[in-house]
């Protein structure tokens, strides 16, 4: 499969790291390739991300509190040093990009 235009679309979606942090959030049916793309994304400029490393298990997060993504996402921004109450309380504001302006 070729994934070159999904690559370079999340390398425009995460711009220049050196700036304001950006989160770009991969989603779609079990299957589709979510997990081998963001792979690939991150190997193909491994210096980008020193050490850095998230995995979350959903199915874990299903199984143990019965929460959904936004409860993985969340936990990915508390790695990155993001208080609780500044956190989102929807998925769809948890993975949006920076309010215009910001």
């Amino acid at each position: 499969m070729d994934r070159e235009p999904v690559l370079e679309v999340i390398d425009s979606w995460t711009g220049d790291l050196h700036g304001a942090p950006r989160v770009a959030v991969l989603s779609g049916m079990a299957g589709v390739g979510k997990s081998t793309t963001a792979r690939r994304w991150a190997h193909r400029d491994a210096t980008r991300f020193p050490g850095g490393a998230f995995y979350v298990d959903f199915a874990e997060l299903r199984r143990e509190a019965g929460e959904d993504i936004s409860a993985g996402v969340s936990q990915c921004l508390r790695a990155l040093g993001v208080e609780d109450r500044y956190l989102p309380r929807s998925l769809g504001e948890l993975s949006a990009g920076p309010a215009p302006g910001a």
